[in-house]
């Protein structure tokens, strides 16, 4: 039974049928955004479940800046940030180590954490999407709350094509990025390279300390590098090879919190990612195989730890058929193996973890009736059968095909990290995987014409763990990772992306909100996640020029799992102003950012401080 108040029922209801009012007609809006859809699994077999994906307008706007930024702006996830330290995010009331990151079809969470690290993973020219709810037997362990999707797109323009970007902004904040893209023939191939910095010594109210003063970050300065190499080949008309290359190199000052000294502590990150993938393609049978393999090295040091070395690297092999028997019916078969090796100094020595998986998925299809979806999933780990995970789905049309009904219904595990099970005189190797139901119900509606396009959903879950991962203090007052007995998160998602054409001008508005009661065996909020979370984004284009206001707003964060420490809720309004002329051939984008523009002081964990009103300023010039 999902657990919510009535005054938050009606209020989303309310936003969400006024909605629909609009009428359909038949013609193709031809200005509003589109999308590239890239990914055969997350699409195919994930029926009864909404996705959500950047536009190409948007791309061009947080190009060089972190995926943190898109999600923040266009979803209703929510986030945990260390200062310039590390940095998550998290769906439905699941932890943060539930929301899985596939780079061109592979998971790049890092096993060893269980987490992706946000601050690290720049948007750059990829196509994002993301996929609401449980995906654990598509995409395997973790793969709970929501799934993250970053595709690598091919050109199709002949000839060289090249952009330069340079910009600058509020704190010394500087970058420089480069892109090249070249298709003669049968070969494709794009080099980007991207570098930011700043000193980050923004001026915040220390709200911890008696008399609340004015002071400088410490310790918060950072510098990201990212190259990426993309080559496609049409081996024959039918048979296709790509190859993608992905090197990143972080360095980030960990600020320490309002009431600490600083310990001068250092992040360092060098991740290196290669991903072969072959495909061939016969009447209506689909084969592909792909070979990745991936090294991320994490290296902290501060007054107190001299030398914190954490490497994990992996080798992945996938083979998988995908198979159209008649227009009503589809299946995929797939083989998974990934070996995942550490070389950290916090083990007592090395590990090596072994995973196999077989995977099958059907679609049952018909127009105008529905879509039915049927996913099995089971992994062997290190020889050992891993809890059994299926989920199914369904898309049904109702009211002449104006709206669809959805439900889906997903049984979901996780394991432990490595760190969960191994850390020196920490981990537990007894530790048990989590696992656990994902329940979810709702319905859609959306119009495509030539004045107007929208896409709305209403979304009811419901996320069930049990023996559930934590960090927890013992007697002695030390954390240590155990399983406790269950979580519960029920909830409320709404979603809507609404444009419409005023002859040369476009109006565009955008909110997602989430409504999440996650609570433990003692009835008490989850840590650190808010019970209501969203974003609103409003957009005005007008010929070569767009002004774009987003709000994102979050309620009161509970620090302890008694909910008797908390932060306060807070909201954070940004405001983007694009210029794109263009000359001949030449385009040129003008960008100005203007972030937190209503000067908020907030906090999203406990006594680490924000930037208050700061800008950046790019431009971008394509030839």
């Amino acid at each position: 039974m999902i657990l919510i108040k009535k005054s938050d029922f009606v209020v989303c209801f309310a936003c969400f049928c006024n909605v629909f009012l609009a009428q359909a007609q038949k013609d193709t809006l031809r200005d509003l955004p589109s999308v590239e859809v890239t990914s055969f699994r997350m699409n195919r077999f994930t029926t009864g479940q909404v996705q959500l994906e950047t536009d190409s307008l948007t791309l061009r706007l947080l190009q060089q800046q972190p995926l943190q930024d898109w999600l923040m702006m266009a979803t209703p996830l929510s986030f945990r940030t260390y200062g310039t330290g590390t940095g998550s995010v998290s769906s439905r009331g699941t932890g943060a180590n539930h929301t899985a990151l596939l780079w061109n079809g592979i998971n790049i969470q890092n096993t060893l954490n269980g987490i992706v690290d946000l601050p690290t993973i720049e948007l750059g020219t990829s196509r994002v999407s993301l996929k609401m709810g449980a995906n654990t037997a598509l995409f395997g362990s973790g793969a709970m709350g929501a799934t993250i999707l970053i595709d690598d797109i091919k050109t199709q323009q002949n000839g060289l094509q090249s952009s330069l970007n340079i910009g600058t902004g509020s704190f010394d904040y500087q970058q420089l990025a480069s892109v090249f893209r070249y298709k003669r023939g049968r070969f494709t191939g794009e080099t980007r390279l991207s570098k930011q910095k700043s000193d980050n010594d923004f001026p915040f109210k220390n709200i911890s300390v008696l008399g609340r003063p004015i002071q400088k970050a410490i310790n918060a300065d950072f510098e990201h590098f990212n190259l990426t190499q993309h080559f496609y080949l049409d081996l024959k008309e039918n048979q296709f090879l790509k190859i993608h290359f992905w090197h990143s190199q972080n360095k980030r000052g960990v600020t320490p919190t309002m009431t600490a000294s600083n310990d001068k502590a250092v992040l360092r990150d060098t991740m290196t990612r290669a991903l072969i993938e072959w495909s061939i393609y016969k009447g209506t049978t689909i084969v592909k195989a792909r070979l990745a393999a991936m090294d991320d090295n994490n290296n902290f040091k501060s007054k107190a730890v001299k030398n914190s070395q954490n490497r994990i690297q992996r080798v992945v092999n996938e083979l998988e058929i995908n198979k159209e028997l008649s227009k009503f019916y589809s299946f995929r078969l797939s083989g998974n193996y990934t070996r995942e090796q550490s070389l950290s100094n916090n083990f007592a020595q090395n590990q090596v973890r072994n995973r196999i998986a077989l995977l099958g998925n059907q679609l049952f299809q018909k127009e105008n009736v529905g879509q039915l979806t049927l996913n099995i999933r089971e992994e062997i780990i290190d020889g050992k059968a891993a809890p059994f995970t299926f989920s199914t789905g369904v898309n049904i049309p109702i009211a002449k095909q104006k709206y669809e009904l959805r439900a889906s219904l997903s049984r979901v595990y996780n394991l432990p990290s490595l760190n969960d099970l191994y850390w020196k005189d920490l981990g537990s190797p007894d530790l048990l995987p989590e696992r656990g139901w994902s329940k979810e119900f709702g319905i859609s509606r959306k119009i495509k014409t030539a004045q107007q396009q929208l896409a709305a959903h209403l979304t009811f879950f419901q996320v069930n763990l049990h023996t559930q991962l934590a960090w927890l203090p013992g007697d002695d007052g030390v954390f240590r990772p155990v399983n406790l007995s269950k979580m519960r998160s029920t909830g409320i998602e709404t979603m809507l992306d609404y444009h419409v054409v005023k002859g040369a001008w476009i109006f565009g508005v955008s909110p997602q909100y989430q409504l999440a009661q996650a609570l433990n065996k003692d009835k008490k909020q989850q840590i650190f996640v808010p019970r209501h979370n969203g974003t609103v984004s409003f957009s005005v284009r007008y010929k070569n020029m767009m002004l774009l206001w987003s709000q994102a707003a979050s309620s009161r964060r509970y620090m302890s799992t008694d909910n008797s420490s908390s932060v306060n809720g807070f909201t954070v309004g940004n405001c983007n102003l694009v210029f794109s002329p263009k000359i001949k051939k030449t385009t040129m984008n003008f960008t100005v950012k203007i972030l937190n523009v209503l000067d908020a002081d907030y906090q999203i964990l406990a006594e680490y401080a924000n930037p208050k009103r700061n800008f950046k300023i790019d431009y971008t010039l394509n030839f």
